[in-house]
């Protein structure tokens, strides 16, 4: 019997504290979204003043984008603090968290597991070249990172299919998977 009485303060304890963290996450969520809905819809109502777009879709729109944004940023905010109290965090900010937050397997159209890409020697027995003033096109850029390819960049051009693109964005797509980001076409 004392052993119940021992226990039970711990758990209302734990009940309590578990609510007032819960409430007071709640409401610091409550006013983040006030606060970007309220940013949001100043800027909404900018927008559509100079678009002409229409007022209250302006505002609405912008009051939505707003709330959600900034709830959003709230919630990273949370997972980086808890990862660095937890000690989980690396030498990276919360570049590793968006780095982190991928799949880690890609899937094809019939759902079936994909190749995990090319080997570091697979990779390097790929050409690539830098780009000069006179291969520069006017329209050539990279799919991945969707910049110019400008005179002076290291590029990497496909073997098979000939599409060109950043070395260091085409290298960290053929680590994931062996075919072309574009066409799809084994490299």
């Amino acid at each position: 019997m004392e052993t119940g009485r021992n226990e039970t303060p711990f758990l209302g304890f734990r009940f309590v504290s578990k609510f007032l963290f819960c409430a007071i996450s709640g409401t610091l969520t409550a006013c983040f979204a006030l606060a970007g809905a309220l940013t949001g819809a100043i800027a909404g109502a900018l927008a559509a003043k100079a678009t002409k777009s229409g007022f209250l879709r302006g505002v609405s729109l912008g009051a939505i984008a707003g709330a959600i944004l900034s709830v959003e940023v709230l919630e990273a905010s949370r997972a980086y603090w808890c990862m660095e109290q937890t000690g989980a965090r690396g030498a990276s900010s919360m570049v590793g968290i968006a780095n982190n937050a991928g799949y880690d397997e890609f899937h094809d159209v019939h759902s079936l597991a994909a190749s995990r890409g090319l080997s570091g020697d697979s990779l390097d027995k790929l050409p690539h070249h830098m780009i000069l003033k006179d291969m520069k096109a006017e329209d050539t850029f990279c799919a991945i990172c969707l910049q110019d390819i400008e005179v002076g960049e290291i590029a990497r051009s496909l073997p098979r299919c000939d599409h060109t693109f950043h070395l260091i964005c085409v290298d960290k797509w053929l680590v994931k998977n062996d075919s072309c980001p574009i066409c799809r076409q084994n490299v």
